[in-house]
């Protein structure tokens, strides 16, 4: 629509997208075309989830988190973005997964204390509390979970470390 109105862009028959690559901006045309049912890498669906998330093409970006879902393994970078794109399955998917080996991921678990995470950190709560040996206690406020992420990770590792030595025993 840009290029057929009279503003400069339509004059110029192009668009300059600021810190956008011309590579992915390709890949999310050839994405929006109908009768283009592109092939979906773990590549693709990042760069082309961001694109869907910042223009709000919801089809193409549940076409993604749905690849992402089903073919890309969970880790650190996955669950952050996650978060930034709000891909709520893969999100879900990436909290669950690491909940089961908390000693493993606690380090990018704390993405989930930044703001807009509180309740994906409240659901993995109770397994930050086992996974460091505390008694189990109602969360803090989540700046105060990330101020005290140093501490809450230690824990997790010497727990684990701890469980260890008493099986040796």
């Amino acid at each position: 629509k840009m290029l057929s109105c009279s503003v400069q862009e339509g004059d110029m028959q192009e668009i300059q997208l600021f810190g956008k690559y011309r590579d992915d901006f390709c890949m999310f045309y050839k994405a929006m075309q109908l009768n283009t049912m592109v092939s979906l890498t773990k590549h693709s669906a990042i760069i082309l989830s961001r694109w869907a998330d910042e223009y709000q093409i919801l089809a193409l970006k549940s076409r993604c988190e749905n690849y992402l879902v089903s073919s890309v393994p969970v880790d650190g970078s996955s669950l952050k973005h996650a978060l930034t794109y709000s891909l709520h399955k893969r999100t879900k998917q990436c909290i669950q997964k690491m909940s089961q080996d908390v000693v493993r991921y606690v380090d990018q678990l704390q993405i989930l204390a930044e703001e807009g995470a509180e309740d994906y950190l409240r659901a993995v709560w109770p397994a930050l509390c086992l996974s460091a040996g505390i008694e189990r206690f109602p969360m803090p406020e989540p700046h105060e979970v990330q101020a005290m992420w140093p501490f809450l990770a230690a824990a997790v590792r010497s727990h684990k470390h701890a469980v260890a030595a008493k099986r040796f025993e």
